[in-house]
């Protein structure tokens, strides 16, 4: 297998991205990996060491997040999806099984929404829907002030307090190396535009109907925000399937990586 590092470049700035390939089979598939807000591509690093035996993979650090820094600050959701589909065609990718944590997720439904029929499956690991139907007003309206209000919290705190998405030791390390690389004040603007950039999505009140088979993974212990009520509502209201990770948090990928790869694994293979 090659493992290979690419860059991106953007008027905004440089994204990196990472893949895992077999140079010399070319009917293998490709999965694509997502981090969420404020990870980095080592979210995924147990996922890509057990998929690469039967897949292609790709997964990046989004724009502003990681080594695709310094990037400007004020990046949409469509902007961030439009940046992954320019770099997906430019590797030849087509028809991806698309497995997006938290931010990830959401890049993934504006994916399907900018470009239809173009993904074969989704695994959503502790995300939500972006259907405007499944978020209240004051949801969406709490969102637009993440940056403001983690200023106020000091950094000796807002670091444990993020850190404690994560249940386990594994999560709670791979979590702290990727928040500690930014200083506090960049921290908290990226989390404010991201959780902006999600609010301004659920507002444009697009259908974000999946075109593919969707699988919802979530934490049973996941307790960032209110993403287990959100995967209840949004598997009730779709017909999605909705695994619950036992024990793990908002990253269940990293705090039960087995578990996950194989729920990972037959969905795949269903579809």
């Amino acid at each position: 297998m090659n493992t290979e590092e690419k860059v991106y470049r953007t008027a905004k700035g440089d994204v990196h991205y990472w893949l895992t390939y077999d140079a010399e089979d070319q009917s293998r598939k490709w999965m694509v990996f997502l981090p969420g807000l404020t990870a980095e591509h080592h979210l995924f690093d147990a996922q890509i060491a057990y998929f690469q035996k039967d897949y292609n993979c790709l997964t990046w650090d989004a724009p502003a997040h990681g080594e695709s820094r310094p990037y400007q600050l004020d990046f949409t959701l469509e902007e961030v999806t439009y940046v992954l589909h320019d770099i997906l065609s430019r590797e030849g990718i087509v028809f991806p099984i698309m497995i997006g944590q938290s931010y990830g997720g959401y890049i993934t439904q504006m994916y399907v929404s900018l470009f239809p029929m173009s993904v074969q499956a989704f695994v959503s690991v502790d995300s939500c829907s972006l259907k405007r139907k499944y978020n209240a007003n004051w949801m969406i309206a709490s969102l637009k002030h993440t940056e403001w209000m983690y200023r106020l919290i000091p950094w000796k705190l807002l670091v444990p307090w993020s850190l404690s998405i994560a249940t386990s030791a594994a999560g709670k390390q791979n979590y702290k190396e990727a928040i500690m690389a930014y200083p506090k004040a960049e921290f908290c603007k990226l989390c404010g535009r991201g959780f902006a950039s999600v609010a301004e999505a659920m507002e444009q009140e697009r259908d974000y109907t999946m075109d593919c088979p969707v699988l919802l993974l979530c934490g049973s212990k996941d307790a960032a925000g209110y993403t287990k009520k959100l995967n209840q509502a949004w598997s009730k209201g779709e017909g999605y399937r909705l695994v619950w990770v036992e024990g793990a948090g908002h990253n269940s990928n990293i705090d039960s990586p087995e578990v996950v790869n194989s729920f990972i694994e037959d969905f795949v293979n269903r579809v």
